[in-house]
């Protein structure tokens, strides 16, 4: 199974904002287990045809996690471009993860934490 592919503080905004469209980024941690159980969901077809999908290391990039909120590994946000959208609830079926980021898109973006 590939890696996702790791954003860090440095090229956050520009990879995002290149990859356009809706993006999925996960804030985990190689030493978190729950990460792990997420992250082959996150490299299912059915995730990656509705988003495309980015890890930060929380651990290596604080201040990126602090400015996201993150409190609690695994977190996901679905962004739009760069732009903040929405948290995603880390579910593990990618059917109903995938349906999540749908409904998701359709809604006004919420406020970023």
């Amino acid at each position: 199974m590939t890696t996702l592919p790791r954003l860090n503080s440095v090229v956050f905004v520009a990879t995002l904002m290149r990859a356009q469209g809706w993006n999925l980024v996960l804030f985990g941690a190689q030493s978190c287990g729950a990460c792990r159980r997420l992250r082959p969901t996150l490299q299912h077809p059915a995730v990656q045809a509705v988003a495309q999908v980015f890890e930060v290391d929380a651990h290596d990039e604080p201040a990126l996690a602090a400015q996201y909120g993150v409190f609690h590994l695994p977190a996901l946000f679905l962004l739009h471009g760069a732009d903040f959208h929405a948290p995603v609830e880390p579910l593990l079926d990618p059917a109903q993860l995938a349906a999540q980021l749908l409904a998701l898109q359709l809604q006004p973006a919420q406020d970023e934490p």
